[in-house]
């Protein structure tokens, strides 16, 4: 088990800034029996390093991935549990394990959960809400001491694939100890002003192993400002017994991909004949359906 805690990417005040410093007094006292506990540090106001905030690196600490590196060397079916709040780099060393399971910050009965899943009495489900690049060379531009700064439209999966570089792990990615695969998608119920369609789907766990998958549908434009992009327009949990198939609705919604015109001073949302749909297991999942509203071609 490696990650973070408080001290790495907790929310943090620092009272020795002086855009904050006039919070200070808006503290309530810290009891006299409990100040003694704090250290010189925290009394003075002053942030230690890492003293949480912002992470300066998405990476792991270098003790901590050669600990991986040697542990993985003398055992070849090592399982490396990431615990944190967001996204961490694993290009240094995810190559050599077999599996790697991300924890969050699970609470008080984390244990109990990581123990059920990693003996198999629990088949996990969870999918990436963001993706993880090879590099940090691939995320926008970060200052951890700016008091401002302006940003673009693009990051996580769509910055991906504007640089043309592959993920380590894409938008939406995980798996469980079962396979599935996706059949027979329709689109219906398309909303007459094009703003939202259901697309149905059925699932199949090709596996011996109940479990849940998550149905990801991403929409993207032939034509306008953003033509080509992908974007997430819905998704769906199912639970799926094992060698079963489960028929199940995706909402999806085209305002992620609606195009802001100057001229009419909103967002404006693209014609249905103009959108294609791919329904995966993640972004740009080489066994996606491809659907059009047009129909099921």
């Amino acid at each position: 088990m490696v990650g973070f805690d408080a001290k790495d990417e907790g929310e943090f005040i620092g009272l020795d800034d002086d855009t904050v410093s006039s919070l200070q007094p808006l503290f309530p006292p810290i009891p006299d029996d409990v100040a003694p506990l704090l250290g010189e540090a925290y009394r003075d106001g002053a942030q230690e390093e890492n003293g949480g905030g912002d992470r300066v690196s998405l990476s792991l600490r270098p003790v901590d991935e050669d600990i991986i590196r040697a542990v993985a060397a003398a055992n070849p079916s090592t399982v490396v549990v990431l615990v944190a709040a967001g996204a961490v780099l694993t290009e240094g060393w995810h190559h050599d394990v077999p599996a790697v399971l991300m924890m969050w910050y699970a609470g008080m009965e984390g244990g109990h959960a990581l123990a059920d899943v990693l003996t198999g009495s629990h088949n996990p489900s969870g999918r990436l809400p963001f993706s993880i690049p090879e590099s940090e060379e691939h995320l926008p531009f970060f200052d951890r001491n700016a008091k401002a700064i302006a940003y673009d439209r693009y990051h996580g999966q769509r910055l991906l694939d504007r640089l043309g570089v592959a993920p380590a792990y894409p938008h939406g990615c995980g798996l469980s100890y079962t396979s599935f695969e996706l059949r027979a998608a329709a689109v219906s119920d398309v909303d007459p002003n094009g703003e939202s369609a259901t697309v149905t789907v059925d699932v199949a766990n090709t596996g011996r192993r109940d479990g849940g998958h998550v149905v990801q549908v991403y929409g993207r434009t032939s034509s306008g400002p953003y033509a080509g992009e992908l974007m997430l327009v819905g998704f769906a949990p199912v639970f799926v017994p094992a060698e079963s198939v489960v028929s199940v609705d995706v909402p999806v919604s085209l305002r992620a991909l609606a195009a802001w015109d100057p001229a009419a001073r909103r967002r404006v949302l693209p014609a249905t004949t103009d959108v294609e749909l791919e329904i995966g297991a993640h972004a740009h999942d080489p066994a996606a359906l491809c659907r059009r509203f047009a129909g099921d071609g």
